[in-house]
């Protein structure tokens, strides 16, 4: 019920209430241009209290509209800096959902030693179908700017997820920031 409701302001763009939303340097946004914001919200919005809500913070990558809207990229911590440019895996994943023979789909940043971090798609073919890496690269070109393709591609039966479905990010980029000092992001 709860859900429903949320998923009803947000589908008609009602503010939501016990939601709120600011830069983490607290200054005014410069609209249009992404920013880390906090995004602030009651854990069980039927418990609100008005004089005391207990708020759960996320950190996001946004920006917001002329109008005020609040757009949300992905998530800080699942940016890929590549060549000194911002990439949110949101953006890729999307692309790729798109794609008919792709039924899960996860994008991380690997190491390289020239950009600092380089994309990486990890699949999950949909039962009975086939694609190659450069399939799937193809099929991302001319959706995004060329820095945003996918530089590899790798095909796994599943990925890695909480108990509750939620996809773990960290797992798939551990076994390949193994033995570095630094991660990039």
């Amino acid at each position: 019920m709860v859900y429903q409701h949320l998923a009803a302001c947000l589908a008609s763009n009602q503010p939501i209430y016990g939601l709120q939303s600011h830069t983490l340097n607290n200054s005014l946004p410069e609209y249009d241009s992404i920013d880390k914001m906090a995004v602030e919200y009651a854990k069980d919005i039927r418990q609100h209290q008005p004089n005391g809500l207990k708020l759960k913070k996320l950190i996001k990558a946004g920006y917001f509209d002329t109008e005020g809207y609040i757009y949300i990229c992905d998530r800080i911590k699942d940016m890929i800096c590549c060549a000194s440019e911002n990439i949110y895996p949101a953006e890729i994943e999307n692309i790729l959902y798109e794609h008919p023979a792709v039924a899960e789909v996860a994008v991380i940043g690997v190491p390289d030693a020239d950009f600092g971090e380089t994309i990486k798609a990890i699949v999950v073919l949909k039962a009975g179908m086939h694609a190659t890496a450069l399939d799937i690269i193809q099929f991302v070109r001319g959706k995004l700017a060329d820095f945003k393709l996918p530089r590899s591609v790798e095909f796994a039966e599943s990925l890695p997820r909480t108990p509750s479905g939620k996809l773990q990010k960290a797992k798939l980029r551990k076994k390949y920031w193994q033995g570095y000092q630094r991660k990039v992001n």
